[in-house]
């Protein structure tokens, strides 16, 4: 299995604090942000509205 920890430890430190939004690329939505559990139990920032998966 591919490592991913590098991958959400930068997620984490873009996104990870409390009060941090996100702009998805092409996009002028500003989106909320919450820690998830991710693959292998990792703790990643995940959009709360799950924009491209619910919608």
């Amino acid at each position: 299995m591919t490592d991913i920890s590098p991958l959400v430890a930068s997620s984490r430190a873009r996104f990870g604090d409390a009060g941090v939004h996100a702009v998805v690329p092409a996009g002028r939505t500003v989106h909320a942000i919450s820690m998830s559990e991710w693959i292998g139990r990792e703790q990643a920032p995940e959009l709360l509205c799950h924009p491209g998966v619910a919608g």
